[in-house]
């Protein structure tokens, strides 16, 4: 203090004379004016305010003074106070809030891929759970998940926001314990799918497919050289089998090779047509080659067989015609005495000579 008596200053007074300080109020009183005298001139805090010192102070924001106005304590969860009020206010419906808050709060939606367990309250935020396998949700204040079912739908997830689509030749599978729509499984041989079906559709007739088709396909037929052992299925593919040698096949839905058995005929393994034997030449016993004609024999061609040289004539191996036809029937004639039949025998044989007389006779004729 100065020389000179001063004031009290707001919420402090003096009683005495010649004092050398003033008196605080007591906690949970102040005093206004700066003229208080007596303890008395002290009045209670008013609405929202407190005293914990000498001197007035407001309740600040999440709290409300204590009941004896000399200090103060906080809101309890589900209430509020913005500061300066006696009460702490209740949180409205579709709000909540924490201990000492100075505000309420949007209560919270449940996320993507959860439900709604439990709705919000002003004491307590909304509850929410994952969504099981084979469900799926958007979140908000669904209280279920959706089932993921129709149209190929499924989860194999947990906390799915969506649905699956089984993809083309797949289906959903279910699960053994839950029966929910868990993963998805290929289509079996002989099925098929586009996608997003709950079933595999079968092949039609005449049509088949391998595991996990998107589509079936056409039976094959066997190719050339070939024969069919198995008619196609709806899950297996036509069976064929190679012709062997001396058969043919132009291939297609025939149960067997067909033999070559006609003049001259004979064929190598998987053969799609018969070939004939040349001339000089015949099919052998199997039909599976051929052979030359041997000696003293020939073959024009197309014959099962070679034909021997008649009349005398001779042949090399493999030849398509006899030599000395001509000159042996003209001696054959005017052979005579009792070896003639052994002499026309080496004449045919080519072991008799031609007289040069009747050679030239002939080609004069």
């Amino acid at each position: 203090m100065t020389g000179l008596c001063d004031v009290c200053s707001n919420g402090k007074y003096t009683n005495n004379f010649g004092l050398y300080s003033c008196t605080g109020c007591v906690a949970g009183k102040y005093d206004a004016s700066s003229s208080a005298s007596t303890s008395a001139d002290c009045v209670f805090c008013p609405s929202g305010k407190f005293a914990e010192d000498p001197g007035a102070s407001s309740s600040p924001a999440g709290k409300k003074p204590t009941s004896d106005r000399q200090g103060v304590e906080s809101c309890t969860p589900g209430k509020y106070s913005t500061g300066a009020a006696d009460t702490c206010a209740d949180c409205a419906s579709g709000k909540a809030s924490d201990a000492g808050a100075a505000g309420c709060r949007t209560c919270a939606t449940c996320g993507l891929g959860k439900y709604q367990t439990a709705e919000c309250s002003p004491i307590e935020e909304t509850q929410c759970e994952d969504c099981v396998a084979g469900k799926a949700s958007f979140g908000g204040a669904v209280s279920e998940c959706t089932t993921c079912s129709g149209d190929g739908k499924y989860s194999d997830t947990v906390g799915a926001s969506n649905c699956k689509t089984a993809s083309a030749g797949h289906k959903p599978k279910a699960d053994s314990t839950s029966g929910l729509m868990t993963s998805e499984e290929q289509c079996g041989a002989g099925k098929y799918s586009t996608g997003a079906a709950e079933d595999c559709t079968s092949c039609g007739s005449g049509e088949t497919s391998d595991a996990g088709a998107a589509g079936c396909r056409t039976c094959a037929t066997c190719g050339l050289g070939k024969y069919q052992i198995a008619e196609c299925t709806a899950n297996s593919e036509t069976q064929c089998e190679d012709c062997v040698a001396g058969k043919a096949s132009m291939g297609g839905a025939v149960s067997e090779c067909a033999s070559c058995n006609g003049p001259g005929e004979y064929s190598e393994a998987l053969a799609s047509v018969c070939k004939i034997a040349p001339a000089g030449h015949k099919p052998n016993e199997g039909r599976s080659g051929i052979n030359k004609c041997p000696k003293n024999t020939f073959s024009i061609g197309a014959a099962d067989e070679c034909s021997d040289c008649i009349d005398g004539g001779h042949s090399k191996e493999g030849e398509s015609s006899c030599e000395k036809i001509r000159e042996v029937g003209a001696l054959k004639s005017r052979l005579s005495g009792p070896r003639r039949t052994l002499k026309i025998r080496e004449l045919e044989l080519g072991l008799l000579p031609i007289a040069p007389k009747l050679r030239k006779k002939q080609s004069k004729g």
